[in-house]
């Protein structure tokens, strides 16, 4: 954040012995909501985001140039796990649209991107877990190149084939930011909400998530 200098000038009037007691306080309170007028606006700014760009790119075409990417370094390619042993089986990775899991799971998501991309990856666990899933800052970038040509789009999640992921979104100040993991439970950025079938569903605020 651009940093702000501020000049001092000099009371040169005498204090007024009634209302030496109320400055501090007055001070102290006016700082107080201050900075929770700027908490919210200061937490977003600290997610890691790459900033869109316009393109010409179809959605079509963006998807393909992230999958070419991804596959490059081996987490989007038919990948055989837990290979020799008796649990082994082969991994194929996926791309599917989700047009419920932003409605159902946030609140405060932007208006007009009702669509969640889901890009189940493929390739060596560790690396995933240690390398791509944890380059919030990378993701950013190949989120980002989705949501700039596919404006039905808030997010787009990078899952792992075994659990987990991480989520990108679409934010109203033409960014794309890679969510901040939260735990599981009631905190500041949670709430429980009636689900359509009776249950309770826990929903994260826009910009957090939980995953294993």
């Amino acid at each position: 954040m651009p940093s702000r200098t501020s000049s001092a000038t000099k009371e040169m009037h005498p204090p007024l012995i009634g209302h030496t007691f109320f400055r501090p306080l007055t001070a102290l309170i006016l700082t107080w909501q201050t900075l929770q007028g700027l908490s919210s606006s200061a937490l977003a700014q600290s997610l890691h985001f790459t900033r869109l760009k316009s393109t010409t790119a179809t959605c079509t075409e963006a998807q393909s140039s992230v999958q070419s990417e991804l596959r490059s370094r081996g987490f989007f390619s038919p990948y055989r796990a837990n290979a020799g042993t008796r649990i082994a089986r082969m991994v194929y990775p996926t791309i599917t649209l989700d047009s419920t899991s932003i409605r159902k799971y946030y609140y405060g998501a932007p208006p007009g991107r009702p669509q969640q991309l889901d890009i189940n990856l493929s390739g060596d666990s560790g690396k995933l877990y240690q390398g791509l899933l944890s380059s919030p800052v990378y993701l950013s970038a190949l989120g980002a190149r989705i949501l700039e040509a596919c404006p039905d789009i808030g997010l787009v999640s990078f899952n792992h084939w075994h659990e987990g992921g991480v989520p990108v979104g679409f934010f109203p100040d033409g960014t794309a930011r890679t969510f901040r993991w939260v735990d599981l439970g009631d905190g500041p950025h949670t709430r429980l909400v009636p689900g359509e079938d009776g249950t309770n569903v826990m929903q994260y605020e826009w910009g957090y998530y939980f995953s294993p």
